[in-house]
């Protein structure tokens, strides 16, 4: 199925450019010629990557269908990768809905077939947005126990990330107060982003992460240490947002440290 592969990178370069309409497009005759051809593999990335570009257009209802779709074959397929990719994603979308409860449920599941897989960068990201949930719902302790797990298995040495799930779509988006604008947005820089800065961008989210609660707790010696370590990671990922979001909670708390 040279056409059908050749048509999916196609539509993921103008996905990744913008053209989400033309994108759409070569997606949906990618998928005719794979259930011509009766490929079920074929038909569940392709939904996948409809079902994304939908969750780009804040058109949920429809990318839900659609994830539903690829995991119905994934399934079929016995990809337990695909599966928790999959579930991941499913997971975030019941979580911009405001479906804590439902999210923290596909996430489990997604988290068990990462850990049969043994992918740990999905792990990790995985436990990071299970992190941020309970961040959202005021848990901070159940929150900082999986941030202290998430950064355990980003800091694991010898590990491949994978490239079915990018960093980035973990890093940005904010428990308790899920908006698709942001999902759009982290979904648009995803594409363009290096995807392989799980040991470095990740352990910057999630010590900002870590940091917040302890500024929660109003520990701001403790929140201030973190901050800063998590600068030194967000400037060795070269992120700029990261950067920027760090030096402004820096700046806070070194005024609430002079008072």
């Amino acid at each position: 199925m040279g056409i059908a592969v050749n048509l999916r990178e196609i539509g993921r370069l103008r996905e990744s450019e913008g053209n989400l309409e033309e994108a759409w497009e070569i997606y949906d005759e990618c998928l005719a010629l794979l259930r011509e051809a009766g490929d079920i593999q074929g038909q569940s990335v392709a939904l996948h990557d409809m079902g994304r570009l939908r969750a780009r257009e804040g058109q949920l209802v429809e990318a839900w269908e659609l994830f539903e779709g690829s995991l119905a074959f994934v399934r079929e397929t016995g990809d337990i990768l695909e599966q928790s990719i999959t579930l991941q994603d499913m997971g975030r979308l019941r979580a911009v809905e405001g479906k804590v409860d439902e999210a923290w449920g596909l996430y489990e599941q997604s988290s068990a077939l990462y850990r049969e897989a043994r992918d740990v960068r999905g792990q990790g990201i995985t436990l990071h947005e299970m992190g941020l949930l309970r961040v959202g719902d005021g848990k901070d302790e159940e929150a900082w126990k999986l941030f202290e797990e998430s950064l355990a298995l980003g800091r694991k040495p010898g590990e491949t990330p994978n490239e079915g799930v990018t960093l980035d779509e973990m890093g940005l988006v904010q428990a308790g107060k899920w908006k698709v604008e942001e999902v759009l947005k982290l979904f648009e820089e995803s594409p363009a982003l290096n995807r392989n800065l799980w040991e470095v961008r990740g352990q910057s989210v999630t010590l900002y992460w870590m940091g917040r609660i302890f500024e929660n707790q109003r520990h701001w010696k403790a929140a201030l240490e973190t901050y800063e370590e998590a600068l030194e990671w967000a400037s060795k990922a070269n992120a700029p947002d990261l950067i920027e979001i760090l030096t402004q909670s820096i700046r806070g708390l070194k005024e609430k440290l002079k008072k």
